[in-house]
């Protein structure tokens, strides 16, 4: 079985531990921001599905391009995970956290991520930028962690 891609998400925090992912703040479709350009500020959650014959070792790559509306690229981000199949009778998974939180976006507007597995195009995850008033982001005067 080919690696596959089961999960393509922003979230707001993304970690990775002994194989699994854990996510929070999960589905970001609108990132508001009070000017721009403006940092994405979230991590890309990504979970790969594969199988091969036990004790069979392998890289499995990974590619974040992200593009404006009219095709723009914004950036690019690839990277590799290595994986070790312990039963070849059993599906595995490998997840990976991909920090976007300074990769940035230059203006309001939409944006998509598209996701390749060795180099095979997987999915593609849809946002937009939405530009804010500083004030209405937190209008109840409660700020986040603070």
């Amino acid at each position: 079985m080919k690696p596959t891609l089961l999960v393509a998400v922003l979230a707001d925090a993304v970690t990775v531990r002994d194989g699994l992912l854990h996510l929070l703040g999960g589905g970001i479709t609108t990132l508001m921001r009070p000017q721009f350009p403006a940092p994405i500020g979230a991590r890309l959650a990504l979970t790969v599905y594969f199988q091969f014959p036990t004790g069979h070792r392998d890289t499995i790559t990974f590619g974040a391009l992200c593009r404006s509306s009219s095709g723009e690229t914004m950036f690019e981000i690839e990277g590799g995970i290595d994986v070790e199949s312990t039963d070849g009778d059993v599906i595995s998974s490998a997840s990976i956290a991909v920090p976007l939180e300074n990769a940035g976006v230059p203006s309001p507007g939409n944006y998509s991520i598209e996701v390749t597995i060795n180099g095979e195009v997987q999915a593609t995850v849809p946002f937009r930028a939405q530009l804010v008033d500083p004030g209405m982001m937190y209008p109840f005067g409660a700020m986040p962690f603070g």
